[in-house]
């Protein structure tokens, strides 16, 4: 996997036009690897108990989340993006169409480790106007946008992977239509970053809409020292 450093904004800007046609995801640490949240959780178990385990914590979401809904998800796709957007474990990956909202996720934790942006191009694209298969059963990585779209997902210029072996780290594989490369975000560069995110509008209240995201925006303003300001003391 192609890997550089990125230590100014001017190279996030060029990463950016080089990959105009990819999709992109931010990680805090370079270290982690490109597996579903379900299949970190469950490495341990032998096939059948995760895919059991799997299938139950999806159904119990499925049966408890309508209650905090006004529109509920039109199928399983879309359910599964729902919950994945909002924490729970699947076997699906968040990716986004903004290089800048993958920085953000790259910069805003773990200040004093290098972070990285992923990025990947595909032609394996679940088609939204065919979902006879289940999502639990398709047989190669795919790339899907739900109709189902939450005030987060459009903040985020949001879509997914779905992996149908989620124990194992997304990888480059063009014989089935992957392209995964990455780059550096260097650990010094992280506030930075952050700051000159925060001047082109992405940062935690833009990207987490409603008075959580605010409250932790203007509390992250108002007691970090922005790093481009000479005249602090």
């Amino acid at each position: 996997m192609h890997a550089t450093r990125l230590t100014s904004f001017d190279e996030l800007y060029a990463l950016s036009q080089r990959y105009r046609a990819w999709v992109f995801r931010g990680v805090p640490d370079e270290a982690f690897q490109l597996v579903p949240k379900i299949g970190r959780q469950q490495q341990a178990l032998t096939a059948p108990k995760r895919k059991l385990n799997e299938r139950r914590l999806f159904s119990n979401f499925v049966r408890e989340a309508g209650q905090f809904l006004t529109t509920k998800p039109a199928s399983a796709w879309e359910w599964l993006a729902l919950a994945q957007h909002h924490g729970l474990p699947t076997r699906m990956l968040d990716w986004t169409e903004n290089p800048l909202v993958a920085a953000y996720f790259a910069c805003a934790q773990l200040e004093h480790q290098d972070g990285a942006i992923y990025m990947l191009i595909t032609d394996n694209v679940v088609d939204e106007n065919d979902l006879t298969d289940s999502p639990f059963s398709i047989t190669r990585v795919m790339r899907y946008r739900p109709h189902h779209v939450t005030r987060r997902i459009a903040a985020q210029r949001g879509l997914f992977t779905i992996h149908p072996r989620p124990t194992e780290p997304l990888q480059s594989n063009p014989k089935k239509g992957l392209r995964v490369d990455r780059v550096i975000v260097d650990a010094a560069f992280k506030r930075r970053l952050r700051w000159s995110l925060d001047q082109f509008g992405i940062n935690t209240a833009s990207l987490f809409p409603d008075l959580d995201g605010l409250a932790q925006q203007l509390s992250w303003r108002f007691y970090e020292a922005d790093p481009t300001d000479t005249e602090q003391a």
